[in-house]
């Protein structure tokens, strides 16, 4: 028997009871290569025979609620899918996660699609996988949040971790994407380090306040870039540009630089680094600044005008023509000379 909850309307009685919170069970759904499986029926059934059922979504996550009236604490649930069964134990306000993996019928008699050429093909991780990736270890995480202050552990390529924080108490289900490229062009003048697909696929990401996100040390000491060189950047969907947010390092080891910004909605996300040549080094002079005038002993000056070890100084008389120069006294001096020696002549005569 298959149990269909039904809400409706009605009008508060004298005295009502406060129900009791369901035990929730979610999880993802994949094939044996790995891949999400969509539109594939997952069944939580109860000791009595009460059985409820969900269908994954494109990323193969499912969540069913079993409601607290219909069962007593302990007793026994099944959950399957496919063939594929687990066991778990009822418990109100609780929420457990169960994941199947599953033999998937994939149209070829060795499980390969027909359609690909060949069996070289890539093939996308578990969950959507958008631009920019090549499909091979793309790392898609599910993950229940909860609390004002969640942090996503990503074991990615690049990427190592996605957390929020929220004015109030979260709790929703979030699938995170890892990007190991830019689903669109990037900014000018800036590498790609990582990036995340952040959807929101059960309950609301209202209140969240700032969302932050983990590069691996490794991914940037291959860049060649530091922390301060990192900006996260939000793709604003319509028109296909990347916005740059306000951004904080927030946290950094040997292992990862957490950067925090204010989310602009919740979709692509991408760490961008300046790359090293657009950074200045201290006193670089901005260009159409002048610089001070240096010139060389025989170099320009700065009003265009050479100097030359030819002109005069302070220290040095200038030559000059009106017979009061050094060379008019020795010409004296030599007159002086002969006057002296004729006279000395003559005496002797």
């Amino acid at each position: 028997m298959v149990v269909v909850v039904v809400l409706t309307a009605f009008a508060p009685a004298t005295a009502t009871a406060v129900p009791s919170p369901p035990h929730e069970v979610f999880g993802t759904v994949t094939d044996q290569n790995g891949n999400a499986v969509s539109d594939a029926t997952v069944t939580v059934t109860g000791p009595d025979g009460n059985s409820y059922t969900a269908t994954t979504g494109a990323n193969g996550y499912y969540e069913i609620s079993v409601p607290a009236e219909e069962q007593e604490s302990g007793d026994t649930l099944t959950v399957s899918v496919e063939g594929a069964s687990e066991t778990t134990a009822f418990a109100s306000g609780t929420s457990e996660q169960l994941d199947f993996s599953v033999d998937a019928d994939t149209g070829g008699e060795d499980g390969s699609d027909p359609s690909s050429p060949d069996d070289d093909s890539d093939a996308g991780g578990g969950g959507s996988v958008g631009g920019g990736d090549d499909g091979d270890d793309v790392v898609t995480v599910t993950a229940r949040i909860s609390g004002t202050n969640a942090t996503v552990p990503i074991d990615g390529e690049s990427l190592s971790e996605v957390g929020f924080t929220s004015q109030t108490n979260l709790s929703a289900t979030v699938t995170i994407t890892e990007r190991t490229g830019p689903v669109a062009e990037g900014p000018a003048n800036r590498t790609f380090a990582t990036g995340a697909d952040i959807e929101f696929i059960f309950g609301s990401s209202d209140g969240v306040e700032t969302v932050r996100i983990g590069v691996k040390q490794s991914r940037l000491d291959e860049l060649g870039v530091t922390a301060d060189q990192l900006s996260i950047y939000h793709l604003d969907e319509t028109t296909g540009e990347w916005s740059e947010l306000d951004t904080t390092v927030v946290g950094q080891n040997d292992l990862r630089v957490v950067l925090e910004a204010q989310p602009d909605g919740f979709s692509e996300y991408a760490v961008f680094a300046t790359d090293p040549g657009q950074i200045e080094p201290p006193g670089t002079p901005t260009p159409g600044t002048p610089t001070p005038d240096t010139p060389d002993e025989d170099g320009p000056t700065s009003d265009g005008e050479t100097a030359s070890e030819d002109t005069p100084t302070d220290d040095e008389p200038e030559a000059t023509t009106d017979g009061s120069g050094p060379g008019f006294t020795v010409v004296l001096a030599l007159l002086a000379l002969v006057a002296a020696a004729l006279l000395a002549v003559r005496r002797d005569d």
